[in-house]
C-alpha cells in the first residue's frame, strides 16, 4: 500500500506537529501579525508504525496516513490569516476515552489499525493525541464534536478541533461558531481566535456576529492591536466588518486613552474603502467631544469631511445637545455656524434641544427670539416645542406666560396632548390654584380627552398639600370610576395629607390599602403614624399598624422598630412604648433577653474596653465572629466601637472585618457610616473587593440613592468586579424615576464596558416606562441618544 501525501494538502494550521519556517512571529495567542504570502517549507517528520488488529473492517471509508517509515517535506502556501499554535491544551484528555462511549460512538473493529506518532516533536511537546480521535475519520469526529457542543463541553470541543486540524479534517462549521462564542464568553480569547483561524483556513466563513463577539472580547482585554488585525482580515475571509465592528474598536481606543489613534484609525478605514457610516462618525465625534472638547470635535468633523464622511442632522444635534448640557452656549453657537456652513438648516429637534437648555437656565429673552425664528422657518413650533415652554414656565412660576403659549398652540391648530395638560395642572397646583385646576380637569373629561394616572396624581397631590382632603378623596373616587387604578404615588400623597392634618384613622385606612396592594410605605410615615396614635392613646390601632408594617412590602431593619419605640418612650409615653415593644417580641421582630441585651449591657459596662480586648487572643476570626453577631442583631454602632478598639490591640482588621461592618451599616440604611468605614478601610491600605462594593451598591439602591450607587458602580467595573444584571436594571429605573437621563446613558456605557449588552427590549422598556410616568421629554431625549448609539432602531416609537 502506497503513501498518501494528499492527506497533507496545502493548508496552514500550526499545531505541535507543524512549524512554519517563515518570518512570522510566535502567535500562540491565536492571532497573526501578518504572514508572508511566499511559499514556506514545512518539514514534517512522520514516523508510522504498522499495527495489526483482529476484527471486521469499518464500513466507513477512512483516509490512510500511510505505512512504513518515511521522512518527507511538504510545501504549503501561507494563508493571509495564518496562525501559529505551539501548544494545544489537552488537560481534559483523560476524559475523552470514557466520553467516547458514553455518547454512543461505537468502537470500530478493523483488520488493520493505524497509529501515528509524531516522534521528534511530540516528545518535546506536552501534547499527546488521543488515539480514538486520531483513528476516527472526519465524519466520526464531527459527530463527536457536535455532541460536545450539545453537552456544553467547550474545552473538549476546542481540543478536538485542533486535533482534526492536525489530521487535515474539516470541522463542522456551525459547531465552530458556537465554540468561538462560548470561549469568548468565558474570556478564553486566545482559544477562540485559534478556532476561528482554523475555521477560516478550512473554508468556513464566520458570520458578522461571531467576528464582533471576538473583537469585543479582544477589546475588553485591551488587545487593540490584535482586534484591528482581525478587522483587517475580515474582508478577505468573506465577511466584511459592519458598523458595530468599527464602533466597538473606536470605543475601546477611547477607553484606553488613545484618542488620536482612534481618529487616525477611522481615517485609514475610510481611505481603504470603508463605507462612511454616519452613526460611527457620530459616535466618534461624541467621544471626541467628551474627551477632547467641542473645538477638537469640529476640527475632526471638517478633516473627515475631506475623506468623504459627511455629518448629518443627527450628528449636529448630538454636538448641540452636548454643548447645551454643559451650558456652554458659545460652543453651541459655533456648532450652529458650522452646520450652516455645510448648507444644513436646523430642524425641529435642533430648536427644541436649544429651547430646552435655554429654558432650564432661565434665558427667556433668547427663548422668545428662537421661538419667533421658528415661525419664520420651514420648521414651525410643534407640540413638543410648546410642551417644553409650558413645562419650564410652570416650573419657574410664570403661569401667565405658560397660559399664553397654551392659547397660541390652540389658535395655531396645534392640539395639546396630555403632557400639555399635565404641565398646566402642575403649574396651577404649584400656585395653589387647585380649584381652577379641578375645573380644567372637568372640562377635559367633557371634551372626551381622558386624563391619565399622572393627571389624577397631580390633582390629588395638590389638594393634599393644601389640606383639602375631601376634594382629594373626591378626585380619588372619580379616578377609580374612570377605570384607573391608584398606584403607590397616589396613596402616598393621600397618606401624607392625612398625617399632616392628624387624620390618623383615615391614614390607617389608606395604609391598609397600600399594604394590600404591596405599595411601598416609607419608614417616616410609619413613625409619624405610630407617634400620633400613641399620643392619642390609641395603642391598639398602633399595634395594628406595627403588624401592617411587619407584613408590608420590604424588610424593615430591627433598628427601625427599636428607634420608633425609643422615640415614643422619649416623649413620655413609656407605657405605650412598653406595649408596642411587647408586641414586637411576640412577633419575634426583636429579642427579649437574648444577645442584644447582653451585648448592649457588656458594652455599657465597658467589658469590651481596650484593656479587655488586649486580654483576648489576637485572633481576627474571633473578632469577626463578634462583629458578625452584632451586625446580625443590627447593633451596628456597637460593632463600630469594637472595630475602633481593634486598632489599639495590635490585631489589625482584615478585609473581611471591614466588609462585615460595611454590610451591617448598609442593611440598616446608615450609608454615611458605611462610607466612613469604606474610607477608613482604604486609608489602612486594604483595597475593597467585590463583596464590599456589592454591599455598598445594595445599600444605596435600597435607600434610593441612585447617583451614589452609580459612583460605586463605576469603581466596581473599573476594578473588573462582577455586577449582576438586576442591579443594572434597578439603577436604570431609579435614574429614570428622578429624571437623570444623562446618568442613564452613563450607566448604559458602564454596563457595556463591563461586558453586559442588554437586548433592545430592555432599552425599549426603559423608554416606555419613562413615557408612561409622564417623562415624555426625557424619554424622547433618551430615545434619540440610544438611536445615535446604534442600540435602538429609528422606527421605535414612544407610544
Amino acid at each position: 500500500m502506497g503513501h498518501h501525501p494528499t492527506m497533507f494538502q496545502e493548508f496552514l494550521v500550526e499545531a505541535p506537529c507543524l512549524h512554519l519556517s517563515s518570518t512570522q512571529v510566535d502567535l500562540s495567542s491565536g492571532i497573526s501579525n501578518g504572514l508572508s504570502t511566499k511559499t514556506s517549507v514545512i518539514h514534517f517528520t512522520n514516523s508510522l508504525r504498522r499495527r495489526r488488529h483482529v476484527g471486521l473492517l469499518s464500513k466507513k471509508k477512512r483516509r490512510h496516513v500511510g505505512f512504513g517509515r518515511n521522512t518527507f517535506s511538504l510545501r504549503c502556501k501561507a494563508h493571509q490569516l495564518g496562525i501559529c499554535v505551539d501548544k494545544v491544551n489537552m488537560g481534559d484528555q483523560d476524559e475523552w476515552s470514557s466520553d467516547i462511549y458514553a455518547m454512543g460512538v461505537e468502537k470500530k473493529s478493523r483488520v488493520s489499525r493505524r497509529k501515528t506518532y509524531f516522534s521528534d516533536y511530540i516528545r518535546s511537546s506536552t501534547l499527546s493525541l488521543d488515539m480514538h480521535f486520531v483513528d476516527n475519520d472526519e465524519e466520526s469526529n464531527n459527530e463527536i464534536l457536535q455532541r460536545f457542543c450539545s453537552n456544553g463541553k467547550v474545552t473538549d470541543a476546542s481540543i478536538l478541533i485542533n486535533v482534526m486540524a492536525c489530521l487535515n479534517q474539516i470541522p463542522h462549521f456551525p459547531s465552530c461558531i458556537n465554540i468561538i462564542r462560548a470561549l469568548v464568553k468565558v474570556a478564553h480569547i486566545e482559544s477562540a481566535s485559534k478556532i476561528l483561524q482554523i475555521m477560516v483556513m478550512s473554508g468556513g466563513v464566520p458570520d458578522i456576529i461571531t467576528y464582533n463577539i471576538l473583537i469585543g472580547g479582544l477589546c475588553k482585554k485591551g488587545q487593540l492591536k490584535y482586534a484591528v488585525q482581525v478587522l483587517d482580515d475580515m474582508s478577505s475571509s468573506g465577511c466584511p466588518p459592519d458598523m458595530i465592528t468599527y464602533n466597538t474598536i473606536l470605543r475601546a481606543m477611547f477607553d484606553n486613552g488613545r484618542f488620536d489613534q482612534a481618529i487616525g484609525f477611522w481615517r485609514d478605514q475610510l481611505r481603504k474603502g470603508c463605507p462612511p457610516y454616519v452613526i460611527t462618525f457620530t459616535i466618534l465625534l461624541e467621544l471626541v467631544c467628551k474627551r477632547c472638547g467641542v473645538v477638537r470635535a469640529i476640527e475632526v468633523l471638517e478633516d473627515l469631511a475631506v475623506e468623504g464622511c459627511y455629518p448629518d442632522r443627527v450628528t449636529y444635534n448630538m454636538l448641540l445637545n452636548f454643548t447645551c448640557r454643559k451650558k456652554n452656549f458659545g460652543d453651541t453657537a459655533m456648532v450652529l455656524c458650522n452646520q450652516q456652513s455645510f448648507g444644513m438648516e436646523p430642524d425641529s429637534v435642533t430648536y427644541n434641544t436649544l429651547l430646552h437648555s435655554l429654558c432650564s437656565s432661565g434665558y427667556w429673552d433668547e427663548v422668545e427670539q428662537i421661538f419667533l425664528l421658528m415661525n419664520e422657518t420651514s420648521n414651525p413650533p410643534t407640540v413638543i416645542t410648546y410642551n417644553i415652554l409650558i413645562n419650564w414656565l410652570c416650573k419657574y412660576g410664570l403661569l401667565d406666560r405658560a397660559i399664553d403659549f397654551f392659547e397660541q398652540m390652540v389658535c395655531r391648530d396645534c392640539p395639546p396632548n396630555i403632557i400639555t395638560y399635565n404641565s398646566l395642572f402642575h403649574g396651577l397646583c404649584k400656585e395653589e390654584m387647585t380649584d381652577e385646576a379641578l375645573e380644567v380637569l372637568y372640562l377635559l373629561e367633557d371634551t372626551g380627552f381622558s386624563p391619565c394616572l399622572i393627571t389624577y396624581n397631580i390633582m390629588i397631590d395638590g389638594f393634599s398639600k393644601e389640606g383639602c382632603l375631601e376634594k382629594a378623596m373626591g378626585v380619588y373616587a372619580r379616578m377609580k370610576e374612570s377605570g384607573i387604578n391608584p398606584d403607590g404615588i397616589t396613596h402616598r400623597c393621600l397618606l401624607s395629607g392625612f398625617l399632616r392634618e392628624d387624620l390618623l384613622e383615615e391614614a390607617v385606612e389608606i395604609l391598609k390599602k397600600m399594604v394590600k396592594r404591596n405599595h411601598m410605605v416609607r419608614n417616616t410615615a410609619y413613625k409619624s403614624m405610630l407617634h400620633g396614635l400613641c399620643k392619642n392613646k390609641k395603642v391598639d390601632t398602633a399595634i395594628e399598624v406595627l403588624q401592617l408594617m411587619h407584613s408590608g412590602r420590604g424588610r424593615h431593619p430591627k433598628k427601625v422598630y427599636s428607634d420608633i419605640i425609643k422615640g415614643i418612650a422619649a416623649t413620655g409615653m413609656r407605657e405605650e412604648a412598653t406595649k408596642l415593644r411587647q408586641k414586637l417580641i411576640e412577633l419575634k421582630i426583636i429579642l427579649s433577653n437574648g444577645f442584644e441585651q447582653k451585648a448592649s449591657s457588656a458594652l455599657t459596662r465597658g467589658c469590651l474596653s481596650t484593656r479587655a480586648c488586649r486580654n483576648f487572643p489576637s485572633d481576627i476570626i474571633t473578632y469577626n465572629s463578634l462583629l458578625h453577631g452584632l451586625c446580625k442583631e443590627e447593633m451596628t454602632d456597637e460593632a463600630l466601637k469594637v472595630l475602633y478598639l481593634l486598632e489599639d490591640t495590635g490585631c489589625s482588621p482584615s478585609l473581611i472585618t471591614y466588609a462585615i461592618v460595611i454590610d451591617g451599616f448598609s442593611k440598616v440604611g446608615c450609608m454615611e457610616k458605611a462610607m466612613g468605614v469604606h474610607g477608613r478601610m482604604k486609608v489602612s491600605g486594604i483595597m475593597p473587593d467585590v463583596v464590599t462594593h456589592r454591599c455598598l451598591l445594595y445599600g444605596f439602591l435600597g435607600e434610593d440613592l441612585v447617583e451614589e450607587a452609580v459612583e460605586i458602580l463605576k469603581e466596581t467595573v473599573k476594578r473588573k468586579h462582577v455586577i449582576r444584571n438586576n442591579d443594572y436594571r434597578s439603577m436604570l429605573h431609579g435614574l429614570c424615576k428622578i429624571k437623570k437621563v444623562d446618568n442613564v446613558i452613563e450607566v448604559l456605557r458602564v454596563m457595556n464596558s463591563g461586558g453586559y449588552w442588554p437586548r433592545e427590549k430592555v432599552y425599549f422598556d426603559i423608554i416606555k416606562g419613562m413615557a408612561a410616568a409622564g417623562m415624555r421629554e426625557e424619554a424622547a431625549e433618551l430615545r434619540q441618544k440610544l438611536i445615535a448609539l446604534n442600540v435602538l432602531k429609528e422606527e421605535t416609537a414612544l407610544d
